[in-house]
């Protein structure tokens, strides 16, 4: 084996993880940039001459640069994971063609591409256990890059294809809310709530005031707090909050090329 070949590309792959931790400060920013704007809005329905008049708390949409930095941030982690396995490859066979991280839905499936098929054929994760029978070890007992493995390999692929073809929005959530105040200009009777937990829809209910009440109008939008989570039908990382799982893959990819540097007797790098 060439250390050296493979040393450079594990240096590549922690400079992806680097990059990528990069684009998650890059979407943080543009979270607190958008929660110092009006990023929600308290709307009103009805009115006191029409119907009862019901008040619910909504949040904006969020800014596009954030999906674009989240779909950046999956790119990156899987492209390193493509490093290390087109490094290792490389290093022992030179030959990298159509050579990937292998990952798959699940353990079987994972451990039925490694072997050789019936018709004499060579497929590209046969030989990575040809060439690399230490690293098969590593992602059957170790890295697990299926559903639910532990160290997000698979997730990490299949978020980065998603994103790949579709843009993944992520959705505030407004948390909480208070201090929000309203009068009635008819009666002069006001309303103040201290703190509201909101539910998952992301929409608050406040008040409903019947008919016979005054023109209700709020004076003071209060304060909120919010979320950033990742879709709920998304089929990975469904309703996540967005941040500490981004962080939490890009410390387990980090993690991945710690495990393969150490295995092979290589550095372990840190960015």
């Amino acid at each position: 084996m060439n250390i050296e070949i493979l040393e450079a590309s594990l240096q590549q792959a922690a400079l992806k993880v680097y990059r990528a931790n990069r684009h998650i400060r890059e979407a943080q920013h543009h979270v607190a940039q958008h929660s110092k704007r009006d990023f929600y809005k308290i709307i009103k329905e009805g009115s006191a001459y029409s119907a009862d008049q019901r008040f619910i708390a909504v949040a904006e949409s969020i800014p596009l640069d954030v999906p674009l930095a989240i779909g950046d941030t999956f790119h990156c982690l899987s492209t390193a994971l493509d490093y290390i396995a087109t490094g290792l490859v490389e290093s022992v066979q030179g030959d990298t063609t159509r050579i990937s991280f292998p990952s798959h839905n699940t353990r079987d499936a994972l451990r039925q591409s490694f072997k050789a098929p019936r018709n004499g054929a060579s497929p590209p994760n046969r030989r990575i256990v040809e060439a690399l029978p230490r690293f098969a070890y590593l992602l059957l007992a170790r890295i697990r890059p299926y559903a639910g493995g532990g160290m997000n390999a698979w997730e990490v692929r299949k978020a980065d294809n998603i994103d790949k073809h579709n843009i993944v929005m992520p959705t505030i959530t407004i948390t909480h809310i208070s201090d929000v105040k309203m009068v009635d200009n008819r009666g002069g009777s006001s309303f103040h709530f201290g703190s509201v937990t909101v539910g998952d829809s992301g929409e608050m209910h406040l008040i409903d005031v019947g008919r016979g009440s005054g023109e209700v109008n709020v004076l003071d939008y209060g304060r909120a707090t919010f979320e950033v989570r990742f879709p709920v039908g998304l089929e990975v990382f469904g309703g996540e909050p967005v941040f500490p799982t981004l962080t939490h893959c890009a410390e387990s990819i980090q993690q991945v090329i710690e495990l393969v540097g150490v295995s092979y007797d290589t550095p372990t790098f840190r960015y």
